[in-house]
């Protein structure tokens, strides 16, 4: 291994004197495009195994090409005393980029031959239950790929919601100097930003559901004075306060939940641990109503309404966010991956809804670390794909089927953060239902200043 390394390098310093002693017309550029015939295997991958017939929704496909090499691998033996190292030649797969693929030579078909169009699927009104699909280049064609054809016979009788939103600035003193700019304009921003995400308005994802919730900026304080900037308020706070100390300060001032979804942007202390900082703080719901029915996941206690003696912490009822991450999200990715702190991940926990991605846990009983799930699942939404941290960027491989699917959703690591499942939007709006830490929509005051 290192006499090849050697080899490179020679390789490149030569090419390197090379390039030196010409001149730069003297140089011709060479493609080094793979002929067709090396293809030996296709794959058809799609963005989901299901799709809505809704009239918006959009299923694309993508193909991925390999060929086979003949590769000598090291054989380690044990002969004796001695240790004999040999090599044998052995066949290997490579996954071949696309750019090195002559332009529309693999090709999407219909099961019965038909060519797919921009390799873009929209199921009509009234099509079978599923719908087969195989990609083709040269005499290579792919397995056959089954996707099921889904109606939306879940939102259909739901009414729109109106979730108020009040964002409270938790200002340090004017020695720490802001790295981020806050204005309402900002803020209509990502809430229409919101609104996109969780009524499939922001994506065409195949299985992409409407939870018929508006996001709205706060017009009216809780004495009913209209607000000098809609949906925002400034508050003076000690520089460096830890998170215990960014929940007492809330406590005091806490606007009422039952009117207000209240979100609290803090500065963190610079000293991370675990009960000092965290990029945000958005728990489950806390509270159930007496006499529903338990929400899977969510182990909240009973109580027989809406009271505020009930909530045992400011984050029963609230958000608590870094103000450098709310207003500067880090990028994973160029495929506008934002990372987990998204303001639409953070909402959907505070709605009731899990990551995708299994995590790993110990399990004491086998001396192992396995990934934790719940009857196969990680986030108690059938429609949505099971993953595991080993997968990166936003195309990834289902765990159970290992199947290639695209990350859209906001509630996965790396992922287009654009839009919602179906199954995750009947669960939010069980929780706005059930919860009453959650019942903030069914008050008009912050809109409206009147009851």
């Amino acid at each position: 291994m290192k006499q090849s390394f050697k080899n490179i390098v020679y390789l490149i310093g030569v090419v390197s004197l090379f390039a030196q002693s010409c001149k730069p017309d003297e140089f011709a550029t060479f493609e080094n495009p793979i002929q067709d015939e090396e293809i030996k295997i296709i794959e058809l991958v799609s963005d989901h195994k299901t799709v809505l017939a809704d009239g918006t929704a959009e299923m694309e496909f993508r193909y991925l090409a390999y060929g086979i090499k003949e590769v000598l691998k090291l054989k380690k033996e044990t002969i004796g005393k001695e240790i004999v190292y040999s090599e044998e030649s052995v066949l290997d797969t490579f996954l071949i980029p696309k750019d090195r693929i002559s332009p529309d030579f693999v090709k999407v078909y219909f099961a019965d031959g038909r060519l797919l169009a921009n390799n873009r699927y929209k199921p009509e009104a009234g099509e079978a239950v599923t719908q087969q699909f195989y990609a083709k280049g040269g005499a290579i064609t792919s397995d056959k790929l089954t996707i099921t054809i889904r109606k939306d016979e879940v939102s259909a009788g739901w009414e729109e919601l109106e979730i108020p939103l009040m964002f409270h600035l938790m200002i340090p003193p004017a020695t720490v100097r802001p790295t981020y700019e806050a204005s309402s304009t900002i803020l209509q921003e990502k809430v229409d930003y919101l609104n996109r995400v969780y009524n499939k308005i922001a994506s065409k994802d195949p299985n992409g559901g409407h939870a018929k919730i508006k996001f709205v900026l706060a017009k009216y304080d809780p004495k009913g004075n209209l607000l000098q900037e809609r949906g925002l308020r400034r508050v003076n706070v000690a520089e460096n306060m830890n998170l215990a100390g960014y929940k007492t300060a809330i406590a005091k001032e806490l606007w009422n939940p039952a009117q207000y979804l209240n979100i609290y942007l803090c500065k963190f202390a610079d000293n991370w641990s675990q009960t000092g900082s965290s990029s945000y703080i958005a728990p489950m719901p806390t509270m159930i109503l007496k006499g529903q029915k338990a929400i899977p996941g969510i182990p909240a206690r009973e109580v027989p309404a809406w009271d505020e003696k009930e909530i045992k912490d400011v984050t029963d009822v609230s958000i608590i966010f870094s103000v450098s991450e709310f207003f500067n999200p880090s990028q994973w990715d160029s495929n506008n991956a934002n990372n987990s702190f998204d303001l639409s991940t953070v909402i959907g926990y505070h709605l009731g809804l899990f990551q995708m991605e299994a995590k790993l846990k110990y399990n004491s009983s086998t001396g192992k670390s396995e990934y934790e799930l719940f009857d196969g699942d990680t986030d108690y939404c059938p429609d949505t794909d099971v993953y595991t941290g080993m997968e990166f960027g936003i195309y990834k491989r289902e765990y159970f089927e290992e199947r290639m699917f695209t990350t859209f959703n906001v509630m996965a690591g790396s992922s287009r953060k654009n839009s919602i499942t179906l199954d995750q939007a009947a669960r939010i709006r069980e929780v706005l239902e059930k919860c009453p830490s959650r019942w903030y929509y069914k008050s008009k005051w912050a809109v409206t200043g009147k009851k």
